[in-house]
């Protein structure tokens, strides 16, 4: 199925995202539609409407991001993390 949301994320216009993060971010969609999903039903049972929310899921966190060029690490208390990147 993350095939199928990549492809969408794609056809919405994202294109200049790192494949890697996409899949991250993909992974993440839907371990958050999964979540959410009443007993006994799976992605694959409801794919007409699992697969366009988990791209705008995605699409929205990509839009989120934006303006964060530049950031270098990220900390939240005790927890902090480096990314490597320079602006």
């Amino acid at each position: 199925m993350k095939e199928e949301i990549l492809k969408l994320v794609s056809a919405l216009g994202e294109t200049g995202t790192d494949s890697g993060v996409l899949d991250a971010l993909c992974a993440a969609a839907c371990q958050k539609l999964d979540g959410i999903l009443a007993d006994g039903v799976t992605a694959r049972d409801c794919a007409d409407a699992y697969v366009p929310a988990a791209a705008w899921l995605v699409m929205d966190w990509l839009n989120a991001s934006k303006g964060m060029d530049g950031v270098t690490s990220l900390s939240a208390g005790d927890n902090a993390g480096g990314i490597g990147v320079s602006g």
